[in-house]
């Protein structure tokens, strides 16, 4: 039994792909008088819950000097402060209003890298 020919795949032309917002690259810290900047920037910025200010802090206290960045878990940064889904929203709040860049860690137990951000502009 012949099988029936195949009916070739033709890509839409007139179909764009969607534009992606572009992800800032992440920049070690290497000056750590910087990280005393950001925290003031962190606690200048009205719009950020309290859980997230506090996230925030333990963050910077985490930050790695060799590498110039944070990786702790969620479990060290929710502990005896919020729930993890609370961890999460705070985390993304961050992240949304330009304080942090998150590079996702590649499978369980391994840990997303935090970069702080430092505004060079003032915020708004």
């Amino acid at each position: 039994m012949k099988r029936p020919a195949a009916i070739p795949f033709e890509r839409s032309r007139s179909a764009a792909a969607p534009a992606v917002a572009a992800q800032p690259t992440p920049v070690p810290l290497r000056d750590f008088r910087l990280l005393d900047v950001w925290r003031a920037q962190i606690v200048a910025d009205r719009d950020l819950t309290g859980t997230a200010l506090r996230v925030a802090i333990r963050i910077s206290h985490a930050v790695n000097r060799e590498r110039g960045y944070a990786f702790p878990g969620h479990q060290a940064l929710a502990e005896g402060l919020c729930s993890r889904a609370t961890l999460q929203r705070a985390l993304r709040q961050l992240e949304a209003r330009g304080h942090l860049i998150i590079v996702p860690g590649r499978g369980r137990g391994n840990a997303n890298r935090y970069f702080v951000r430092v505004r060079r502009e003032a915020p708004e």
